[in-house]
């Protein structure tokens, strides 16, 4: 059965849900830690995916036809205090009118489908949408979750300014450029570019930051916390709702010792005191999680593991709902990979060695200052070795020198007879010594540039091993007032792999370039 349409001047109340937009952003701005403009843009775009694409995955150009019309014709849709609307129908609108007149980007978003480079790429679709993470994914996910991706105005959202501001351009401008990377990222998790002659790729980046969960929940607020729909949705993702008193009632005795708390702390206390678990029996669990992942054997019976699990899966489901609901998972994942590609530059290596590394001669405690002991120590034993060696040697040719002379003033022939034997002996073992004196000073000579070549040999590995990669959760370093805040780069170990890293390792670089 066809589904009846309002006329075009009613599409966009229709189409948008205007009236139940209005309340749910109402509750939004009332916690006071969720942005309603940004989940205005993410609501928004979603809908004009789904108008836009059949269930067969293609465009309804009619469809468009509308949608262009309504933002034209009904424009700016007042909100109490939401004078940045204005950006976000100037952007889908931008956008509609690229797709209607340009048919390849129609085209490009047709073609996407199934299947993608890992599950992690499959989260990111998911969450993109709002679905379940249980449901399977099909062509038609794919294709909706890109084009709301096109549809969201990026925003900054921490630390990411140098590249954020391309990235706007790159989406608003250079359309094809964006579903280009997106397509590379969701099918082979890399994104890569060629700057004069030189490859250069990154992985897809493996965090989406902190979102709204570093925003601070106060005791006034907490009706109002409770009763954000974007609450309720995460708890429901997490299995959680029917649990919602009981969760209130854990939020209200942690208040009682502290006047505020960030939504991340609010969530793992409430967690915790729900799964009855401490932070320290959640920390042994992860412990023994790592070492038998490192080894690979089987996980040792740990008390409450059940329970570990239990609080580590609703903790994520819980975290990521929150997150997608006023950010696109897909755009901030392609604007983060695209931070660390923007800092793709292997001439910085030398600086990640020095400092990372502690290879600085002067640094105590470091690999530099051991390095440097240990050349020294060599080369005090090289020195006492070849002062050895060089006796060794004199010794030897003054021994040849005597017989020499002894030969010259032999008395018969079977003196001299014996003499050159001797001699040849003398002369043979004075070689052996010159040789070996020689072959050990031309080694003792390699420990004075031995940190040089160390060096030199580690920035031409330091590249196949490591990686910088930008990430948004690295915000951990307190800045002064007056201090540039970290650009939040990590270096990554990759086991020496082209592709990209597959753990965090912790070396930490922190850079400050805004």
């Amino acid at each position: 059965m066809t589904k009846v349409l309002p006329s075009k001047e009613d599409l966009l109340s229709y189409l948008f849900d205007l009236s139940n937009e209005r309340k749910y952003c109402h509750l939004l701005d009332l916690s006071g830690v969720q942005d309603s403009l940004s989940f205005r843009a993410r609501s928004r775009a979603l809908a004009l995916a789904n108008f836009l694409l059949d269930d067969h995955g293609k465009w309804d150009l009619k469809n468009l036809e509308s949608a262009l019309f309504a933002l034209k014709q009904t424009g700016y849709i007042y909100y109490s205090r939401g004078e940045n609307d204005s950006f976000l129908l100037q952007h889908q609108l931008l956008l509609l009118q690229k797709l209607q007149e340009e048919e390849f980007l129609r085209k490009e978003i047709e073609r996407l489908h199934l299947p993608l480079c890992h599950s992690f790429a499959e989260d990111l679709v998911r969450s993109s949408l709002w679905l379940d993470m249980s449901i399977p994914l099909t062509d038609l996910h794919v294709k909706k979750a890109v084009l709301s991706a096109c549809l969201t105005p990026l925003r900054q959202s921490v630390g990411s300014c140098f590249a954020t501001a391309p990235a706007i351009f790159i989406q608003r401008e250079q359309t094809e450029n964006l579903l280009g990377d997106l397509k590379a990222l969701l099918k082979t998790g890399i994104l890569k570019r060629i700057i004069a002659g030189r490859e250069f790729s990154v992985p897809l980046s493996p965090s989406l930051g902190w979102g709204d969960l570093k925003k601070k929940v106060f005791l006034k607020n907490l009706d109002h916390f409770f009763s954000s729909p974007s609450f309720k949705k995460a708890l429901s993702s997490a299995h959680l709702l029917e649990s919602m008193t009981i969760l209130r009632e854990k939020a209200v005795a942690i208040f009682e010792e502290t006047e505020c708390l960030s939504v991340q702390e609010l969530l793992e206390r409430m967690l915790l005191s729900f799964f009855s678990l401490t932070q320290k029996q959640v920390e042994l669990f992860e412990q023994e999680e790592r070492r038998t992942a490192k080894q690979g054997s089987i996980l040792s019976p740990i008390k409450n593991a059940e329970k570990c699990i239990q609080y580590k899966q609703a903790q994520k489901l819980l975290e990521d709902r929150w997150k997608s609901e006023v950010a696109h998972p897909l755009l901030n994942a392609w604007e983060f990979t695209l931070a660390s590609l923007s800092e793709a530059k292997m001439e910085f290596s030398g600086w990640n060695i020095y400092h990372s590394l502690g290879l600085h001669p002067k640094e105590e405690g470091g690999i530099g200052q051991i390095v440097l002991q240990f050349v020294e120590e060599k080369i005090e034993e090289s020195n006492q070795t070849l002062e050895q060696l060089q006796r060794d040697y004199e010794a030897s040719h003054e021994r040849v020198r005597i017989t020499e002379a002894r030969l010259q003033r032999a008395d018969s022939d079977s003196s001299a007879r014996s003499l050159q034997a001797q001699l040849q002996s003398y002369a043979q073992e004075c070689q052996v010594c010159l040789d070996v004196r020689d072959r050990f000073y031309q080694k003792a000579t390699q420990y004075t540039s031995f940190h040089q070549r160390f060096l030199t040999w580690l920035d031409e590995r330091f590249p196949q091993y490591f990686q910088e990669v930008y990430d948004p959760k690295m915000i951990d370093v307190d800045a002064s007032q007056y201090d540039d805040s970290p650009a939040g780069f990590r270096l990554v170990y990759k086991h020496g792999r082209n592709r990209g890293p597959d753990r965090f390792f912790h070396l930490d670089r922190r850079r400050y370039p805004c």
